[in-house]
């Protein structure tokens, strides 16, 4: 199985939290992230996957 880069990770972690912030909390835009709350979900989620991921 091929590995993630960091990088390649953080996209597929990003649309996640997209999906799960879209579906579970309230409809998000289609410009999507921006310096809101959405994007301060996206980061608290990327960052906490990272944190659990590296130990």
């Amino acid at each position: 199985m091929k590995t993630l880069q960091s990088y390649e990770l953080k996209d597929i972690l990003a649309q996640e939290a997209h999906d799960y912030f879209d579906k579970n909390i309230h409809p998000v835009a289609e410009a999507g992230f921006g310096d809101n709350d959405v994007d301060a979900f996206r980061h608290s989620y990327v960052s906490g996957v990272f944190a659990q991921e590296s130990g």
